[in-house]
């Protein structure tokens, strides 16, 4: 699963515009585990990917070894969220409103 993280350097505070990097997230569930034990560890993975939001999936994919996990697994889902100021989005029939 591959999740995009900020990642605006100090030196472009200034710039506008998103700065965006996309990580990726690997857990093994245990099934032994609870459903919550295994959320818990999804949460502290994704903690663990945001202390180090400033590598790049370019560098990653130098650095890793191919005989654990080949380039073309590492990611194979984006999962991206949006926050809207709006409380509803209406396009072409299809009708989104806040819960």
């Amino acid at each position: 699963l591959g999740l995009t993280v900020s990642n605006r350097p100090i030196e472009f505070k200034n710039v506008i515009g998103p700065f965006l990097n996309t990580l990726p997230l690997i857990c093994e569930f245990d099934s032994k585990s609870t459903w919550l034990d295994n959320i818990e560890l999804i949460q502290n993975e994704i903690n663990y990917l945001n202390e180090h939001h400033n590598l790049t999936l370019s560098s990653l994919l130098e650095n890793i070894s191919k005989d654990k996990i080949g380039p073309d697994k590492l990611i194979e889902v984006l999962f991206t969220m949006h926050n809207f100021i709006s409380a509803s989005i209406h396009d072409n029939g299809l009708n989104i409103d806040q819960i």
